[in-house]
């Protein structure tokens, strides 16, 4: 079982997330012991590789979605927690390999920092938040120094999915969101909240934007357990 040569064959019939669960969940259901399943990182370069071509949100979403599949079934592969880690690495190779890195900085350029974080909640009391509202302040603070925060949203999800316990985008408490920068000194436009995949231009189309506009050559990623918010 070839899983991202599967999901290469359904994404263009895949118009939104809850279509893309629909499509993995049919890949697995009445199995029981999951047999033939076998993650095999060379086999499956090629389909990834195109899906990255092809249909980026319906990959950045695809092992995230698998997961969240098999926790509701309680039920994994025998090789669930090495392949799950050998997906995603697949993954960020094969958009990486799509999708250039920003500049290289040298010495003489200004600073233009983007601080991404996947998910923000909606609590003014949040510790993450304000741990990040804190590094947006301080960067903005210095000389020569451009700095954004940037929502990335890879894995969340339309305000309407039928997903169960998906965290959906963040758009409708942007004010609240923009307080909190605020009280560190931030303006309302230094905060960027990415689409989610299949929503509006989808993921990666507002990231291409976003490089094209901003031009970061700085990308800062607080090492935080997101699931702790």
């Amino acid at each position: 079982m070839q899983f991202f040569q599967h999901i290469l064959s359904k994404a263009p019939q895949c118009q939104n997330a809850d279509a893309l669960h629909s499509e993995i969940a049919q890949m697995f259901d009445g199995l029981d012991d999951f047999p033939g399943w076998q993650f095999d990182t060379e086999a499956e370069w090629p389909a990834t590789l195109e899906l990255a071509r092809v249909a980026p949100d319906a990959l950045t979403l695809s092992v995230y979605a698998w997961n969240t599949y098999l926790a509701g079934r309680k039920q994994y592969p025998r090789r669930y927690a090495a392949d799950y880690f050998q997906m995603k690495r697949l993954v960020a190779k094969a958009l990486a390999h799509c999708y250039p890195e920003p500049e290289t900085l040298n010495e003489t350029a200004p600073l233009r920092v983007a601080i991404w974080v996947p998910w923000l909640p909606n609590n003014p009391n949040n510790n993450i938040l304000r741990v990040v509202a804190g590094y947006l302040g301080g960067l903005l603070g210095r000389p020569n120094v451009q700095a954004a925060l940037v929502i990335t949203n890879e894995v969340s999800y339309a305000l309407d999915t039928t997903v169960a316990n998906a965290r959906t985008d963040p758009k409708p408490y942007r004010a609240m969101l923009e307080g909190v920068i605020a009280e560190y000194g931030a303006p309302p436009d230094a905060l960027y909240i990415a689409s989610p995949p299949f929503v509006e231009e989808g993921n990666m189309t507002w990231f291409q934007n976003f490089k094209a506009t901003f031009q970061p050559n700085v990308i800062f990623v607080p090492n935080f357990e997101m699931s702790s918010v």
